[in-house]
């Protein structure tokens, strides 16, 4: 094993007043597989932070700790990075990166296969992927960690900025908030398996419900049924699922009210959103002469922005309500399906004779 090419005194507090650096403390492989996994890889861009850094501070001035950790968020760029990142690590040893000449690509390979599962999800819209990504991309870090250790367990204490092989203060609090990002990322794997359970639907296919008063066409493949109280409340009567989780409709059947009072109802949900524009037209029903309204509006949320198309008849006694929504319009076309509401004259007189 060769002499560390580094110097932890370079910078001394005395006689020159300058201020000592010092290293961050190192961690077990099994505390950075926790950390990560914990806050979905997210802390993964500060231990690339620090790791940069103090090769930096010790041995190599030119190394830029932020083009690193930024690195990881740019994709291919991550790839080559980390390989860049583990020459850096061995280098601090001498004769390290003849021994271990193979462990850039290896490092590099394992951040590309975490990255395509990470693609995968993304284009399949099978949030399960993304927690085989989840757990793939620590395993590359651990094996810089692996050698980053060695160079580090021949350091006195003192030069560590805190204690080494401990979790901080910080660290605990960091999994923690992780615990939010994780119960997000469950429950939309829960919707998902639930969406897929339902009944596929087919491309124009018609659907009745309410017993007969109303039907809505099916404007486009990998749409589900699924049953009431998946995506809404157990009042509803017809529940949906697009081609993914964020794409769905819900239709309520709502008994002794008007469409006038639904329509405020609906008027002051959207308006909890913040500034939103809201739209409402009106008009008959061509084949039921059925007062309908057809409502649309946009909202923001802390994920981003939302389409919501609101289509409701007003039956004998009752109002039928289709609601739409979407963060991605052109995705099934959710549009269409809320356009499609149709209710029957003859059959609505029949229900309340």
């Amino acid at each position: 094993m060769g002499e560390a090419v580094f110097n932890t005194q370079q910078e001394s507090i005395a006689p020159s007043g300058r201020k000592h650096k010092l290293w961050y403390p190192p961690l077990k492989q099994w505390q950075l597989y926790l950390l990560m996994v914990a806050t979905c890889n997210i802390y993964a861009l500060l231990w690339v932070w620090r790791m940069a850094r103090d090769i930096r501070d010790h041995a190599d001035t030119r190394v830029k700790p932020i083009a690193y950790s930024i690195s990881l968020l740019l994709g291919i760029f991550a790839v080559f990075s980390s390989a860049r990142l583990t020459w850096r690590v061995l280098s601090l040893r001498g004769g390290e990166r003849r021994k271990h000449q193979n462990l850039p690509a290896l490092v590099s390979l394992l951040v590309f296969l975490a990255y395509c599962f990470a693609i995968a999800a993304a284009l399949a819209k099978v949030p399960w992927l993304y927690i085989v990504s989840v757990l793939i991309f620590p395993l590359p870090w651990m094996l810089i960690q692996s050698r980053m250790n060695e160079v580090t367990d021949s350091i006195p204490a003192a030069d560590f900025r805190a204690s080494a092989y401990r979790f901080s203060g910080r660290q605990i609090v960091t999994m923690c908030l992780g615990l939010v990002i994780w119960t997000g990322l469950l429950f939309a794997l829960q919707m998902d398996f639930e969406r897929r359970g339902g009944a596929l639907l087919a491309s124009s296919q018609i659907v009745e419900g309410g017993g007969g008063r109303y039907t809505i066409r099916i404007p486009s493949d990998n749409w589900y049924q699924v049953a009431p109280g998946t995506v809404g409340s157990t009042s509803s009567d017809l529940e949906l699922f697009g081609p993914s989780i964020d794409t769905w409709a819900i239709v309520y059947l709502h008994e002794g009210v008007t469409l006038e009072e639904i329509s405020a109802f609906r008027s002051e949900q959207s308006r909890k959103y913040g500034d939103v524009e809201y739209r409402e037209e009106r008009k008959l029903h061509p084949e039921s002469a059925v007062e309908m309204s057809y409502v649309t509006y946009a909202a923001e949320d802390p994920l981003g922005r939302i389409w919501n198309w609101v289509t409701t008849a007003e039956l004998q006694n009752s109002v039928v309500e289709l609601i739409v929504s979407t963060r991605n319009p052109g995705e099934g076309n959710p549009r269409a399906l809320a356009k499609s509401l149709a209710v029957f004259r003859a059959r609505v007189s029949d229900l309340h004779e």
